[in-house]
Order: C-alpha cells, then sequence, then structure tokens
C-alpha cells in the first residue's frame, strides 16, 4: 500500500526533494489516525525511522532541503509515540538512546529529540526506567535550567526554542516522578534537585501562574458548561504545563526527603505561594482530565494524583 511505499521511499539514500516530500505526506498520514500508526509499526517503521535519523549524527544536513526531511522524520516518529502499541517497539529498538546522541550532538535536534521523549514516556513505565538508564538525565536537567540551546540565531528565534523545549523538559519530568516506581531511578531524579533546581522549578510554576491567571474556583465549582469553557481558555494560557509543574512540584514534597521539602516551601512562600496552591491546580487536572470512560492505567494515574492533592493539602 501507499504507507508501505512512503517508508521505502524516505529510508532511501538519495536525498532529493521527492524523498522530502514523502516524509512529509508520511507525517501528515501518521499523524492524521490511529489505524496508520498500527500500519506503520507493523510495517517497522520505527526501525527505519531510527536508521535514516542516524545517518545524521555525525554529519549535519547537507542544505535547508535535509533539513526539512529531518524534521520530518522526527515528526513521524512523535506522531508514533502517541500510539500506546508504539511503547514496545520503541523499547525494542532502542529509540531513547539514539536521541540521547542526537541531543548531544547535534544542537538544532535537541528540541526535536526532546519532543519524541516526551511523547514517548507518557503512559509508559518501562520507557521512563530506560530513559534514567541511559543517561539522559544529565541533558534534561541541562535543558530545565535553560541551557545548551539557541546559538547562532536571532533572540526572538531562541526564546521560541527555549520555551518550546521548556515543555518538553518539564513533560518528561511528569513523567518521570509520576511512574517510575520507588527505587535507584526514581531516586536519581530526585538527586538531581537541588537548591538551584528547585528555585527554577517554581520559578517556572510561577512564570506559567501568572500567565494563567486565577484558576476561578474551577477544581471544586460542580458546574458543567461554563466549567468546560473556562478550563478550555485556560488551557490555551498553559493550565497543562503548570498542572505538570504542579505534579513535579508534589512529588518532589511527597519524597520526604527534608532537605528538598524545607527548600521547595521555602522559595515557593518567596514567591508568595503555599503547597495548597500546586493542590489546587492538580485538583482542577482531577475534574476535567478523567471521566467514567478510563482507558487502561488512567484509574491508576488518577488514583496517584489524589494521593498527592491529600499530601498537599491535608
Amino acid at each position: 500500500g501507499i504507507l508501505g511505499w512512503l517508508v521505502g521511499r524516505v529510508a532511501g539514500a538519495e536525498s532529493d526533494s521527492n524523498r522530502t516530500y514523502a516524509s512529509e505526506i508520511l507525517a501528515i498520514l501518521l499523524q492524521s489516525s490511529d489505524k496508520n500508526k498500527k500500519s506503520f509499526l507493523r510495517l517497522e517503521g520505527v526501525e527505519s525511522l531510527l536508521q535514516s535519523i542516524a545517518k545524521f549524527r555525525k554529519v549535519a544536513p547537507r542544505d535547508a532541503e535535509e533539513e526539512e526531511y529531518l524534521e520530518n522524520l522526527f515528526d513521524c516518529l512523535c506522531a508514533t509515540a502517541m500510539l500506546r502499541e508504539s511503547k514496545e517497539e520503541l523499547l525494542r529498538t532502542e529509540a531513547l538512546e539514539l536521541m540521547v546522541v542526537m541531543m548531544k550532538k547535534r544542537e538544532k535536534t535537541r528540541v526535536q529529540g526532546m519532543k519524541v521523549c516526551s511523547f514517548a514516556l507518557t503512559d509508559s513505565r518501562r520507557l521512563c526506567e530506560q530513559f534514567v538508564s541511559v543517561d539522559c538525565l544529565g541533558p534534561l536537567f541541562a535543558f530545565f535550567m535553560g541551557k545548551g540551546l539557541g546559538k547562532g540565531v536571532s533572540a526572538k528565534k531562541r526564546k521560541e526554542v527555549a520555551l518550546e523545549m521548556q515543555e518538553h523538559v518539564i513533560s518528561v519530568l511528569a513523567s518521570l516522578l509520576q511512574r517510575l516506581e520507588a527505587g535507584p531511578r526514581r531516586d536519581r531524579v530526585l538527586a538531581k534537585f537541588t537548591e538551584e533546581k528547585l528555585d527554577r522549578l517554581v520559578e517556572l510554576w510561577d512564570e506559567y501562574a501568572k500567565r494563567v491567571g486565577s484558576l476561578g474556583g474551577l477544581a471544586d465549582d460542580p458546574s458543567g458548561g461554563e466549567g468546560e469553557v473556562a478550563y478550555l481558555g485556560l488551557l490555551d494560557r498553559g493550565l497543562y504545563c503548570l498542572q505538570q509543574l504542579a505534579l513535579v512540584a508534589g512529588c518532589v514534597w511527597s519524597s520526604g526527603v527534608p532537605g528538598l521539602q524545607r527548600r521547595l516551601l521555602f522559595v515557593a512562600q518567596q514567591y508568595g505561594y503555599e503547597l495548597a496552591d500546586f493542590a489546587a491546580a492538580l485538583k482542577v487536572q482531577l475534574r476535567f482530565s478523567f471521566d467514567d470512560n478510563q482507558r487502561d492505567g488512567e484509574g491508576e494515574a488518577k488514583t496517584r494524583l489524589e494521593k498527592l492533592v491529600r499530601i498537599l493539602d491535608p
């Protein structure tokens, strides 16, 4: 079929506009339906994508055509990683290892590599474990601190790149702390939260809290349609990232490590926040992100969030 032809054409060694067009069409098809994603998995498309991306580990794209082609490859990988059934294939093909290599060697692919990680880690404990095992934490926390981005570009472009990376990093951190079970891997993540990192966490919380504005009683108000309209408006202003940051802060607090707790509370209060403010953002997430038709794992995620809320706002 058309997907099989596109996979073969995209994997071709010859660089031309037809290969770039094929990669763009493939990305559109994968983004458009889960059926296409499943067919792509059966064609071993993930491995083919990774082999094509790997060619750029040591050699930069030669021109704008190849840059667009490489960007399309990452878009294909992100679209596929959204599918639950893709997680095993991403593990088997060691996709995260390649993303780490690309982020270290190719500055222009750092945002795209972290975006793939963000999509891959969602709803996957095993990929979260692999992320820690292959030493992704170093680059992750460097990017969390705003380092290693946007050299040789305009100030406006650098700001755009930094903002996109910031959102992917926040998502990855939330996945790690939400999915990793108590043990050495989770401890390694928590150990990265030095005073400087906790200061940055609260700084980001403040940044998004100001952008989102008042939650307007959405955490507790049982009203129907009007509440949903207000919720969608807040999502447009950055509520999702605010909720992810609240989750990270909640996990740091619930770790029970006195030094982490003291610093987190101290810095939060310096900005005028209390633990209950983190809890309020999570209450909104509980109210609007879960319904009666829960997918696999959603019940577990909801239970974890409810526990965090009780710890933050007893």
